[in-house]
């Protein structure tokens, strides 16, 4: 019976877990266009997979490296890299700016088709099977040495 409510709280806890994840990445670059949440997004994916953004590379650079360990979703990522380079820096006026050319409404399939992919490759990544569940297992020994120090003040008062 105790191993069934156990099993129940981790299942709890994930579902949780799941939920404040899927808020937080929500609301992550919220303030930006959505190119650039997009962008923001694939980075930090990227570097869950171990492909970290480095201070000197551009976009399109950025880009070409995510794609080159992603080969299936390069012409995805390319699409993209165009899209979010040429709304950066073309003029608004110019007719090749995204805006104008209505390729901006092309973002949200664009990242549709990514987001599920680039997370399927970041969770199977080796460096975040063996981070994932160190962090997991410390954070769960630091609430519990809290509980501990707070336990042991309410008994001392």
């Amino acid at each position: 019976r105790q191993a069934g409510i156990a099993i129940g709280a981790v299942v709890l806890l994930i579902l949780f877990s799941l939920l404040l994840f899927s808020i937080w990445w929500r609301r992550l670059f919220r303030h930006y266009n959505v190119s650039a949440q997009i962008y923001g997004r694939i980075c930090i994916l990227a570097n869950w997979a171990g492909i970290p953004l480095q201070y000197s590379q551009t976009p399109h650079e950025y880009i070409q490296s995510i794609a080159v360990a992603a080969p299936d979703e390069a012409p995805t990522l390319h699409r993209f890299e165009d899209i979010y380079v040429r709304e950066l820096w073309a003029s608004p006026d110019s007719t090749e700016h995204p805006l104008n050319t209505g390729e901006v409404r092309d973002l949200p399939a664009l990242w549709q088709r990514l987001q599920p992919r680039l997370f399927l490759y970041a969770v199977k990544h080796p460096r975040v099977l063996m981070t994932l569940p160190n962090r997991t297992w410390k954070s769960l020994l630091r609430l519990r040495a809290k509980r501990r120090a707070r336990r042991a003040l309410e008994q001392d008062l």
